[in-house]
Protein backbone atom coordinates (compact mmCIF):
# COMPACT_ATOMS: atom_id res chain seq x y z
CA UNK A 1 0.00 0.00 0.00
CA UNK A 2 1.64 2.82 -1.08
CA UNK A 3 1.52 6.51 0.84
CA UNK A 4 -1.06 8.29 -1.26
CA UNK A 5 -3.44 5.20 -0.61
CA UNK A 6 -2.81 4.64 2.84
CA UNK A 7 -3.40 8.92 3.23
CA UNK A 8 -6.77 8.51 1.53
CA UNK A 9 -8.20 5.57 3.90
CA UNK A 10 -7.05 7.73 6.83
CA UNK A 11 -9.02 10.82 6.07
CA UNK A 12 -11.74 8.64 5.28
CA UNK A 13 -11.61 6.89 9.18
CA UNK A 14 -10.89 10.52 10.17
CA UNK A 15 -14.09 11.52 8.79
CA UNK A 16 -16.69 9.14 9.17
CA UNK A 17 -15.38 8.98 12.83
CA UNK A 18 -16.02 12.78 12.87
CA UNK A 19 -19.21 12.08 11.17
CA UNK A 20 -20.56 9.42 13.64
CA UNK A 21 -19.88 11.93 16.40
CA UNK A 22 -22.09 14.02 15.06
CA UNK A 23 -24.32 11.60 14.72
CA UNK A 24 -24.83 11.01 18.73
CA UNK A 25 -26.56 14.37 18.72
CA UNK A 26 -28.26 14.71 15.50
CA UNK A 27 -30.46 11.51 16.01
CA UNK A 28 -31.63 12.62 19.30
CA UNK A 29 -33.47 9.76 21.39
CA UNK A 30 -31.52 7.34 19.48
CA UNK A 31 -28.89 5.90 21.89
CA UNK A 32 -25.36 7.74 21.00
CA UNK A 33 -23.77 4.23 20.49
CA UNK A 34 -26.39 3.48 18.25
CA UNK A 35 -25.98 6.04 16.10
CA UNK A 36 -22.74 5.91 16.12
CA UNK A 37 -22.35 1.99 14.93
CA UNK A 38 -25.00 3.10 12.45
CA UNK A 39 -22.97 5.71 10.37
CA UNK A 40 -19.89 3.79 11.01
CA UNK A 41 -21.46 0.67 8.88
CA UNK A 42 -23.40 2.69 6.88
CA UNK A 43 -20.09 3.77 5.02
CA UNK A 44 -17.74 0.69 5.76
CA UNK A 45 -17.50 -0.49 2.28
CA UNK A 46 -17.62 2.72 0.35
CA UNK A 47 -14.71 3.14 -1.27
CA UNK A 48 -12.04 5.87 0.97
CA UNK A 49 -11.51 8.22 -2.57
CA UNK A 50 -15.57 8.24 -2.44
CA UNK A 51 -15.20 10.15 0.97
CA UNK A 52 -12.36 11.85 0.89
CA UNK A 53 -12.71 15.65 0.77
CA UNK A 54 -16.43 15.67 2.06
CA UNK A 55 -18.28 17.40 5.09
CA UNK A 56 -18.56 15.33 8.20
CA UNK A 57 -22.21 17.33 8.85
CA UNK A 58 -22.76 15.87 4.93
CA UNK A 59 -21.88 12.47 5.80
CA UNK A 60 -23.93 12.60 9.08
CA UNK A 61 -26.46 14.00 7.16
CA UNK A 62 -26.96 11.93 4.31
CA UNK A 63 -26.72 8.47 7.00
CA UNK A 64 -29.29 9.78 8.69
CA UNK A 65 -31.89 10.97 6.68
CA UNK A 66 -31.88 7.26 5.70
CA UNK A 67 -32.40 6.28 9.49
CA UNK A 68 -35.26 8.43 9.72
CA UNK A 69 -36.60 7.42 6.75
CA UNK A 70 -36.56 3.89 8.30
CA UNK A 71 -37.90 4.85 11.66
CA UNK A 72 -41.45 3.50 10.56
CA UNK A 73 -41.74 0.81 7.61
CA UNK A 74 -44.46 -1.72 7.45
CA UNK A 75 -42.75 -4.90 5.70
CA UNK A 76 -44.12 -5.37 2.46
CA UNK A 77 -44.00 -1.96 1.31
CA UNK A 78 -40.85 0.89 0.33
CA UNK A 79 -40.30 3.76 1.69
CA UNK A 80 -38.93 6.00 -1.07
CA UNK A 81 -37.23 9.73 -0.83
CA UNK A 82 -35.92 11.71 -3.54
CA UNK A 83 -34.58 15.00 -2.26
CA UNK A 84 -32.36 17.65 -2.58
CA UNK A 85 -31.03 18.16 0.76
CA UNK A 86 -30.44 21.83 1.90
CA UNK A 87 -28.43 23.09 4.72
CA UNK A 88 -31.83 25.41 6.12
CA UNK A 89 -34.25 22.52 5.64
CA UNK A 90 -31.95 19.55 6.84
CA UNK A 91 -28.78 20.62 8.24
CA UNK A 92 -26.93 19.24 5.68
CA UNK A 93 -26.57 19.96 1.58
CA UNK A 94 -24.96 18.40 -0.75
CA UNK A 95 -24.49 19.10 -4.97
CA UNK A 96 -26.45 16.13 -6.01
CA UNK A 97 -29.80 14.95 -5.64
CA UNK A 98 -30.49 12.00 -3.23
CA UNK A 99 -32.51 8.87 -3.75
CA UNK A 100 -33.34 7.32 -0.45
CA UNK A 101 -34.85 3.96 -0.16
CA UNK A 102 -36.12 1.28 2.42
CA UNK A 103 -37.45 -2.12 1.36
CA UNK A 104 -37.17 -5.70 2.40
CA UNK A 105 -34.04 -7.16 1.25
CA UNK A 106 -34.21 -9.48 -2.22
CA UNK A 107 -32.46 -9.71 -5.33
CA UNK A 108 -32.09 -7.59 -8.29
CA UNK A 109 -33.23 -4.26 -6.33
CA UNK A 110 -29.92 -2.44 -7.00
CA UNK A 111 -29.84 -3.39 -10.72
CA UNK A 112 -33.47 -2.50 -10.96
CA UNK A 113 -33.57 0.98 -9.04
CA UNK A 114 -30.35 1.78 -10.99
CA UNK A 115 -31.86 0.71 -14.55
CA UNK A 116 -34.65 2.78 -13.29
CA UNK A 117 -33.03 6.13 -12.72
CA UNK A 118 -31.17 5.64 -16.20
CA UNK A 119 -34.37 5.05 -17.90
CA UNK A 120 -35.77 8.35 -16.92
CA UNK A 121 -32.38 10.03 -17.64
CA UNK A 122 -30.45 11.17 -14.48
CA UNK A 123 -27.16 9.94 -14.45
CA UNK A 124 -26.52 7.78 -11.37
CA UNK A 125 -23.48 8.76 -8.79
CA UNK A 126 -21.91 7.34 -5.95
CA UNK A 127 -24.48 4.09 -4.80
CA UNK A 128 -24.50 3.10 -0.65
CA UNK A 129 -26.12 -0.01 -0.04
CA UNK A 130 -26.38 -1.47 3.65
CA UNK A 131 -28.18 -4.56 4.29
CA UNK A 132 -29.19 -4.47 8.05
CA UNK A 133 -31.34 -6.36 10.60
CA UNK A 134 -33.70 -5.02 11.89
CA UNK A 135 -36.37 -5.35 14.35
CA UNK A 136 -40.02 -3.44 14.74
CA UNK A 137 -43.11 -3.11 16.11
CA UNK A 138 -46.57 -3.89 15.54
CA UNK A 139 -46.89 -0.53 14.05
CA UNK A 140 -44.23 -0.75 11.83
CA UNK A 141 -41.46 1.65 13.66
CA UNK A 142 -37.90 0.16 14.38
CA UNK A 143 -37.06 -1.36 17.72
CA UNK A 144 -33.86 -2.57 17.09
CA UNK A 145 -30.49 -2.52 14.86
CA UNK A 146 -28.54 -5.91 14.37
CA UNK A 147 -30.53 -7.47 17.60
CA UNK A 148 -29.08 -10.55 19.12
CA UNK A 149 -31.66 -12.80 17.78
CA UNK A 150 -34.46 -12.68 15.08
CA UNK A 151 -34.60 -9.19 13.20
CA UNK A 152 -35.27 -9.55 9.81
CA UNK A 153 -33.08 -8.08 6.82
CA UNK A 154 -33.75 -5.18 5.06
CA UNK A 155 -31.77 -3.50 2.14
CA UNK A 156 -31.15 0.45 2.63
CA UNK A 157 -29.59 2.76 -0.04
CA UNK A 158 -28.72 6.00 -0.63
CA UNK A 159 -27.58 6.39 -4.67
CA UNK A 160 -26.64 9.90 -5.64
CA UNK A 161 -27.54 10.95 -8.82
CA UNK A 162 -26.68 14.32 -10.92
CA UNK A 163 -28.94 17.39 -9.30
CA UNK A 164 -32.27 17.55 -10.57
CA UNK A 165 -33.95 20.85 -9.45
CA UNK A 166 -37.40 20.34 -10.67
CA UNK A 167 -39.75 19.20 -7.62
CA UNK A 168 -42.27 17.77 -10.17
CA UNK A 169 -39.28 15.52 -11.88
CA UNK A 170 -38.19 14.84 -8.54
CA UNK A 171 -42.05 13.58 -7.42
CA UNK A 172 -42.01 11.44 -10.79
CA UNK A 173 -38.93 9.98 -10.05
CA UNK A 174 -39.90 8.80 -6.76
CA UNK A 175 -43.27 7.21 -8.15
CA UNK A 176 -40.85 5.38 -10.63
CA UNK A 177 -38.49 3.87 -8.54
CA UNK A 178 -41.27 3.03 -6.27
CA UNK A 179 -42.98 0.83 -9.52
CA UNK A 180 -40.05 -0.77 -10.19
CA UNK A 181 -39.33 -1.83 -6.63
CA UNK A 182 -42.74 -3.11 -6.50
CA UNK A 183 -42.21 -5.09 -9.83
CA UNK A 184 -39.34 -6.86 -8.13
CA UNK A 185 -41.36 -7.94 -5.21
CA UNK A 186 -44.11 -9.41 -7.28
CA UNK A 187 -41.55 -11.20 -9.43
CA UNK A 188 -39.34 -12.29 -6.41
CA UNK A 189 -42.69 -13.44 -4.43
CA UNK A 190 -44.27 -15.43 -7.59
CA UNK A 191 -40.97 -16.96 -9.41
CA UNK A 192 -41.79 -20.26 -6.50
CA UNK A 193 -45.23 -20.56 -7.42
CA UNK A 194 -44.53 -20.16 -10.69
CA UNK A 195 -41.99 -22.41 -10.95
CA UNK A 196 -43.94 -25.17 -8.99
CA UNK A 197 -46.76 -24.44 -11.68
CA UNK A 198 -44.01 -25.23 -14.43
CA UNK A 199 -43.12 -28.14 -12.90
CA UNK A 200 -46.56 -29.09 -12.53
CA UNK A 201 -47.24 -28.56 -16.23
CA UNK A 202 -44.14 -30.62 -17.59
Amino acid sequence: MNSGTRAIEAAKTRLVEEAAKLAETALGATPPDRARRFVTEFYEHVPPADIAGRDPVDLCGAATSLWRLAATRQPGTAAVRVFNPRPADDGWGSTRTMVAIVNDDMPFLVDSVHAAISGAGHEVGLVIHPVVTVTRDLAGALTALDPEKGGVRESWMIIEIAREPHSTLLEELAHTVSRVLGDVRAAVTDWPAMRAKLRGLA
